[in-house]
């Protein structure tokens, strides 16, 4: 029915289908063989877009080295409320990029390019940017009493008697969560972690 009106149709989240499953529905079967091409892979970078509106940042499973050398200010490291079920937990070393829906293609081409060349694979000068990184230890779920309260990502604010970072308020694909909650963890930038890797190759 949903074809034929010109809507999407999933079995299931294709996002929250890892590892995957040859003998399950079309998502779990996609990412089963997805996970398999990949099993050849040194590095993952899985894109995702969002409704809300935030600034683009780098999503982790716990520490990431690589996360430090993709351009972007925010890392948020959603391990404490991991299932294990998403793609960048299922390879080697991976980590996901959640753009606005604003920015441009010219934008994540020039990224994604930059990471390239700080990764050493492709030859430029190596730059390294300061990095805030945050850690998800919650959510605010949707209720009648708190549905049209506004939050601003990534700045700090107070809600019930409780101090976090919102992130992701606004996405529409979120049905019953409000809102993440972070944690901001340390502060540290590429060009510390990797202080050999800043010369022109």
């Amino acid at each position: 029915k949903k074809k034929g009106k010109g809507l999407r149709y999933l079995d299931s989240d294709l996002n929250r289908s890892f590892p995957g499953n040859p003998w399950g529905n079309h998502e779990e079967r996609l990412a089963d063989a997805i996970i398999k091409e990949l099993d050849y892979c040194d590095y993952v970078l899985d894109f995702h877009s969002t409704t809300a509106e935030t600034e683009d940042f780098i999503i982790t499973c716990g520490e990431s080295k690589l996360a430090q050398l993709f351009p972007l200010r925010k890392v948020v490291d959603i391990s404490a409320i991991s299932k294990g079920n998403s793609l960048i937990e299922n390879v080697k070393n991976g980590i996901s990029i959640e753009y606005s829906r604003s920015t441009s293609l010219n934008t994540v081409v020039e990224q994604v390019s930059q990471f390239l060349v700080n990764l050493g694979f492709t030859r430029g000068q190596r730059k390294f940017f300061p990095q805030e990184n945050y850690q998800v230890y919650g959510k605010l779920e949707k209720t009648r009493t708190n549905k049209n309260i506004r939050f601003d990502n990534f700045y700090e604010q107070t809600f019930d008697q409780e101090t976090f970072f919102p992130v992701l308020y606004g996405e529409k694909e979120y049905k019953d969560i409000l809102v993440l909650k972070l944690g901001e963890s340390n502060y540290l930038s590429g060009k510390e972690m990797f202080p050999s890797t800043t010369s022109e190759r």
